[in-house]
């Protein structure tokens, strides 16, 4: 009798629910995941096309400047060319563009060098198709257009994929320019979409289920004891009402959390700009201007490109730092230094940004400070907050940074009269990926967020003293027993004389990087070997031996890791290799050390880590770092 009224309850409950999600999941993957990829798969095309529109534009300024008389033919398509072989996009910063001429001669491939100046009228694909042939075919017959054929995946040989490309033609040079997207980027997007779609139904289907085995119980016992059915439903109704209102709650926090995200994403991609127009900028008047005012300007231009550097730098490193701090993986480096000193380079390095707007920054000490703490990252703190002030500051309106001593406290201020920050707004200011939207500024979001971690790593805290329209104070709060009465060194240590005339092999393909690293070892009485490509290097060790190796790990024909190896099979395996690298990972900088690497420098290499680093690997018996 108890079976036959159970199976009536457990049918009504289960038979919705399997129907509904039977019904979601021919929904889902029978139309939402294949529009979805269909979706991708337009973007994808729309995005390569307007890429290549773009760079045709690129192509179309610099031939203006021909056409002026302001470069020559020559110069103007090298300059178009290597500032091509240099843009990169896409998630992992290795999508590219190529140029052929409208005869199917390569003009330029970043990742297939080797093909420059040769016909490619019969070179196929995997199918046996003639890429380059049609690909003239297409823009002769329509001027621009999409292709379909196999390639290699970017900077990866030996591995092939299927690939779509548009084309475009820039008919004064008759040059084809070109970029596309890989059909495997598509699906593994497609993928992740399939995969998040996947736990939410797998998630849902639990919810519901012990939803419904819940119900299933609850109805058993009201139809056993029908006294507590209004008591029980009450429960049930509560319950499911503070479910509802917790979920609200949380979309409203993934919503604001996602707003923010993309929020941040627009904004770095307009802040790269700043720096990187400052670098190409302040680099074309150099290069075209005259020798007497390149000898004039020079000081000044090269200031002005070496802040720029430091400000893209200083971008990127506070991303990595979020990412760090996110972890928990920062971890402090104490020195002593003189505080004075490090806010006056801060002032400095920013005065520069604030020249445009007649903003003066006025820096004010009640004395000297010198401490022991981690000087890099209070240099952020300090960057951060004094950009943040320079950002929201009225135009001519005085920054007033101050450094004192209280009975307990070192206290730097930070002083504008900007727009001001309201009450509100001063309870999230320090969360990350948080922009007062008041007035249009860039930046990341990041800073204020990473300057309160640091903070707090030197058992300090940052206050906030605003009002709207009025002006801000911030103030770095930092514990007096950082203080220390050590003597601070200002001399950089003597390069040691037994580094001079020592042969350091550089294998690096940038041109640009082996120029500057020769420039640098030169200064030093060194005596550089450049070599572009891990093949060349090999040959060369054939006939030589140098001291030392400077390694890039991403060469273009034999990856550095790879070639370390080889070291070996030619006699020089124990000459020291210190590997030069852009990945800034701990676990990346390990993997090279297991590997044998004597130490890592990473791009852009800081020129006394690699002095020491040098000298660690020329005396007896040297410890293996990592910078």
């Amino acid at each position: 009798m108890k079976r036959k009224s159970k199976l009536p309850i457990i049918l009504k409950t289960i038979l919705p629910f399997l129907l509904t999600m039977v019904l979601v999941i021919i929904t889902i993957y029978g139309f939402v995941i294949p529009k979805i990829g269909e979706i991708l798969f337009d973007q994808k095309k729309e995005k390569v096309k307007d890429l290549c529109k773009n760079t045709i534009q690129l192509a179309e300024q610099y031939y203006e400047r021909f056409r002026n008389g302001e470069l020559s033919e020559g110069e103007a398509k090298r300059r178009l060319i290597e500032r091509v072989r240099i843009m990169r996009y896409g998630d992992e910063l290795k999508d590219y563009f190529w140029i052929i001429d409208i005869d199917y001669t390569m003009i330029m491939h970043p990742y297939l060098p080797e093909t420059e100046g040769t016909s490619m009228e019969y070179f196929e694909d995997s199918n046996g198709y003639r890429v380059f042939y049609n690909m003239s075919k297409l823009v002769k017959e329509n001027k621009a257009g999409y292709l379909e054929y196999t390639w290699q995946l970017r900077d990866e040989e030996g591995v092939i994929e299927d690939k779509i490309s548009y084309v475009q033609l820039f008919e004064p040079w008759n040059w084809i320019i070109g970029t596309g997207v890989y059909y495997s980027d598509i699906k593994r997007n497609t993928a992740e979409v399939t995969e998040g779609i996947n736990f939410a139904l797998t998630l849902i289907s639990v919810l519901i289920g012990l939803v419904s085995l819940y119900i299933i119980i609850r109805e058993i016992k009201a139809a056993e004891y029908r006294q507590q059915t209004s008591e029980e439903r009450e429960k049930l109704i509560s319950r499911l009402r503070t479910i509802n209102t917790e979920l609200n709650m949380a979309k409203k926090e993934a919503e604001e959390a996602n707003t923010s995200k993309d929020q941040f994403l627009a904004n770095i991609t307009h802040d790269l700009r700043t720096p990187l127009n400052g670098i190409v900028g302040f680099s074309e008047l150099l290069e075209d201007s005259s020798e007497k005012e390149r000898t004039i300007h020079f000081s000044e231009y090269t200031g002005y490109i070496r802040r720029s550097g430091k400000y893209l730098l200083q971008m990127i490193n506070d991303i990595l730092d979020f990412s760090k701090a996110k972890a928990k993986k920062i971890t402090l480096e104490r020195s002593i230094f003189c505080l004075n000193d490090v806010i006056s380079e801060v002032v400095t390095s920013l005065s520069f940004f604030s020249l445009e707007r007649e903003i003066p920054i006025v820096f004010e000490a009640e004395g000297t400070f010198t401490v022991e703490a981690d000087e890099m990252r209070l240099k952020k703190v300090f960057y951060n907050l004094l950009s943040n002030a320079i950002k929201y500051t009225k135009d001519h309106e005085p920054i007033n940074v101050e450094l004192k001593q209280s009975k307990n406290e070192l206290l730097i201020t930070f002083c504008d009269r900007g727009i001001g920050i309201s009450s509100e707004d001063q309870k999230r200011i320090f969360s990350p990926f948080v922009q007062i939207n008041r007035i249009k500024t860039e930046g990341t979001g990041l800073g204020l967020a990473i300057a309160k971690e640091i903070t707090e790593l030197h058992d300090g805290y940052i206050s906030l003293e605003s009002e709207v329209d009025r002006g801000s104070i911030f103030t770095v709060h930092l514990p007096r027993d950082i203080l220390t009465e050590e003597e601070v060194s200002t001399q950089r240590p003597p390069v040691p004389e037994f580094l001079k005339d020592k042969k350091i092999c550089i294998v690096e393909d940038d041109a640009i990087s082996r120029k500057l690293m020769i420039l640098f070892l030169k200064r030093y009485e060194m005596k550089p070997i450049d070599i572009p490509s891990g093949t060349e290097f090999l040959d060369y060790l054939k006939t030589d031996k140098p001291d030392i190796i400077l390694m890039d790990i991403q060469l273009p024909d034999i990856n550095g890791m790879e070639l370390k190896e080889k070291l070996k099979e030619t006699g020089a395996g124990e000459i020291p290799v210190i590997a030069l690298t852009a990945f800034s990972s701990e676990e990346k900088t390990e993997e090279l050390l297991k590997k044998g690497f004597f130490a890592v420098c990473h791009k852009p290499v800081d020129s006394a880590i690699l002095l020491k680093r040098l000298a660690e690997a020329l005396r007896p018996d040297p410890p293996i770092n990592s910078d």
